[in-house]
């Protein structure tokens, strides 16, 4: 953490690309440079979300001192992101535009990322026992 209070990010999930969603991303990325992020920054969004952040990055002219990785979910549904103890999943969702919907769900000691049955599931209860929190922001 840095002296002034900003706490570094390290994932950052993108539903779509409307102004209200992304907007305020090159802001957070230039502060991330002040909060001194330990690794590597991931954003993870529709396809696109490269070409936005880096024609940002041009226009405004910063510079990051930290590495910065994009990772564009093209498939209709998959796993984004493994945890240890938890899994980010992610659904393409019906909308005016490219988006996905994400979910974060426990791993519960599987030991692996989440299954097929598991994605599809994502934006309902999980009736296991296994906490399941969906959203599209």
């Amino acid at each position: 953490m840095s002296k002034i209070g900003i706490k570094p990010i390290a994932d950052i999930f993108i539903s779509h690309i409307h102004a209200d969603h992304v907007t305020g991303l090159p802001g957070m990325l230039m502060l991330l440079n002040q909060a001194e992020p330990e690794g590597t920054v991931r954003i993870y969004g529709p396809r696109g979300i490269g070409a936005y952040v880096r024609a940002q990055e041009r226009t405004l002219g910063f510079e990051r001192n930290y590495p910065l990785d994009i990772v564009e979910l093209t498939e209709a549904e998959g796993v984004a992101m493994t945890a240890e103890t938890f899994d980010v999943v992610y659904k393409r969702l019906r909308h005016r535009t490219r988006c996905l919907g994400y979910a974060v769900c426990e791993n519960q000691g599987r030991g692996g990322s989440a299954s097929r049955k598991r994605v599809n599931s994502a934006c309902r209860k999980d009736r296991r026992g296994g906490g399941c929190s969906a959203g599209s922001r």
